[in-house]
């Protein structure tokens, strides 16, 4: 069994200031990039073969302000 903690860093849209909109309660949702990563980790057959294996996950979506832009993945057997 394995648990995922996944942050991913957006990129802000020039238009939308701090004060204007502090998350990204837009598209893509969080669903779909949580999708999107673990099933791209299955695919690649080094850490996983299904993501069936992940029975924890803590997942978040931020704008990148102060990080670059991406996703930082910590996977713990649990």
């Amino acid at each position: 069994p394995l648990e995922v903690t996944a942050v991913f860093y957006l990129p802000r849209p020039k238009t939308v200031t701090q004060s204007k909109r502090s998350l990204p309660i837009v598209p893509p949702d969080i669903d779909k990039l949580t999708r999107a990563l673990l099933d791209g980790i299955g695919q690649s057959g080094v850490i996983w073969g299904d993501d069936s294996q992940v029975i924890r996950l803590n997942v978040t979506k931020l704008y990148a302000d102060n990080h670059p832009t991406g996703a930082k993945v910590v996977i713990k057997v649990l």
